[in-house]
């Protein structure tokens, strides 16, 4: 029977039969099963240890060593009262390995002993090599320079396998990893110095830094000089484009102004409630285009920001137009003028300067295809059935109202090419507006709400529009 290490108590059952092999990767496959984790392996000294997952186990194990060319299995326990002991067992077959995995005493029963402190001659892990390696601080002396040569280092530190400590080198005199211990040690006497080198590299060239600044001081100082000057007349320049910008918005503003003063800011109204509702919820001074539709609750509203709004009783085509129109994901139009009539008449002026309508036939049609080359059109009129006025971009117009008053006033002003709107109502009601700011209206009957409305503002009125049933809107200033 071959001895153990010193220290070390053995199973003394065991006689002089053949080493056996075990394969290392069933092994590995049995300790897994007895949930112990692989902590070291050394090809060299063909050794595996593994180690309990949680290491407040039953038995107190710390580590088991398989050398699994020869068939021993050493099993390191932390005694609560003896302290370190290592029991090892020989020709171990992979049958016996799972008890000796999960019961470190299936060998021994209970007893333990204490390991002699004292150095032992051969290494602990491979158990054939002499040990030449100390440990510090731990203080273990039990590797060879093979097996202490394949643990990880780092700056000349590393992890003792044995107790698991951070230790330093400290071969013996004359060993293998003598030279190369004091050559990490010198390294890191080197790098200490390298660093305080640094230390005063960087010393010495901040004082040379310091000297190339103050050279360079009168350098930046001019340049500063120069930027100054440069963005004193930059600022200078942005506050003229700036002062520039306001008073032009300041014009915009004012033509603005001009323009919805035009328009007429306030209104009077006698209306169907649908388009009462939607007059008072969409009205404001933004307000651009009111129209109202003579046979029904309609009413359509645009602002001068692109927004319009509409109630129901919209002519069906139209309707149907401004549906597909939100439907529309990309190229949707927007409405920049619209006019309402009876049977279901309609003009439509889009902001992309495109128009669609139904109106009284081919001479309607022919008449606002003519707007083309007269300047685009300013308003359309629906009134009776079969009658509509235009008025033209250039102060003409085209004239089917079958409207007596409206026809007179158009006489005795020697049919000056000088209109700007037109609105006619369902029963012959009429409005009239020209490039002077003048305006003319008549027609309504004499049981009329409109004449009592007006009486104030006759000087100030800007629009008019009439829906059915003597209903009206007026614009005013």
């Amino acid at each position: 029977e071959t001895r153990p290490p010193p220290g070390a108590r053995c199973d003394h059952n065991f006689g002089n039969r053949m080493a056996m092999a075990l394969p290392i990767e069933d092994v590995r496959r049995l300790a897994r099963a007895a949930a112990l984790e692989e902590t070291y392996y050394n090809e060299q000294s063909r050794v595996v240890s593994f180690a309990p997952a949680n290491t407040d186990t039953e038995h107190n194990l710390s580590r088991v060593n398989v050398y699994y060319t020869t068939g021993t299995v050493g099993t390191c326990i932390d005694h609560p009262r003896q302290g370190k002991t290592q029991l090892f067992r020989r020709n171990v077959t992979l049958a016996m390995l799972p008890d000796i995995f999960c019961d470190p005493r299936v060998h021994t029963g209970t007893g333990y002993h204490r390991r002699v402190r004292q150095r032992r001659a051969t290494c602990a892990v491979c158990l054939d090599k002499e040990s030449q390696v100390t440990l510090r601080p731990c203080g273990h002396d039990q590797l060879c320079a093979g097996c202490a040569d394949q643990l990880p280092r780092r700056d000349g530190r590393l992890t003792c396998p044995i107790c698991r400590a951070e230790c330093m080198f400290a071969p013996l005199a004359g060993a293998p990893l003598a030279e190369e211990y004091e050559a990490e040690a010198a390294l890191v006497s080197l790098r200490r110095e390298e660093s305080e080198v640094q230390q005063r590299i960087q010393a010495a060239k901040s004082v040379v830094d310091a000297a190339k600044e103050r050279r360079a001081v009168e350098v930046r100082r001019a340049e500063e000089e120069r930027k100054r000057a440069a963005a004193a007349a930059a600022a200078a320049e942005l506050a003229r484009q700036a002062e520039l910008r306001r008073q032009q918005e300041r014009e915009r503003q004012a033509q603005l102004q001009r323009e919805r003063a035009a328009r007429g800011t306030q209104r009077k109204y006698s209306l169907y409630p649908k388009a009462k509702e939607t007059i008072d919820e969409e009205f404001d001074e933004c307000t651009k285009i009111v129209a109202l539709n003579p046979t029904s609750e309609g009413a359509f509203v645009i602002d001068e920001n692109g927004g319009y709004a509409y109630s129901a009783g919209m002519p069906d085509g139209l309707y149907d137009l401004m549906q597909e129109e939100k439907k529309k994901k990309r190229n949707q139009r927007t409405p920049a003028y619209v006019a309402l009539g009876s049977e279901n008449r309609y003009y439509i002026r889009f902001t992309d300067g495109s128009s669609q309508w139904s109106g009284d036939g081919d001479e309607f049609d022919k008449s606002v295809r003519e707007g083309m080359s007269k300047g685009g059109i300013r308003s359309v009129a629906f009134g009776e059935p079969d009658s509509w006025f235009i008025v033209y971009g250039n102060g003409g117009w085209s004239n089917l109202s079958n409207c007596p008053g409206l026809n007179n006033k158009i006489s005795a002003r020697n049919r000056r090419g000088d209109l700007t709107c037109v609105s006619l109502g369902p029963n012959r009601e009429w409005y009239l507006a020209a490039e002077n700011g003048r305006t003319w209206w008549g027609g309504w009957g004499n049981n009329s709400a409109l004449p009592a409305q007006i009486k104030h503002i006759k000087d100030r009125i800007t629009f008019m529009d009439f829906g059915g049933d003597d209903t009206f809107i007026v614009r005013y200033e």
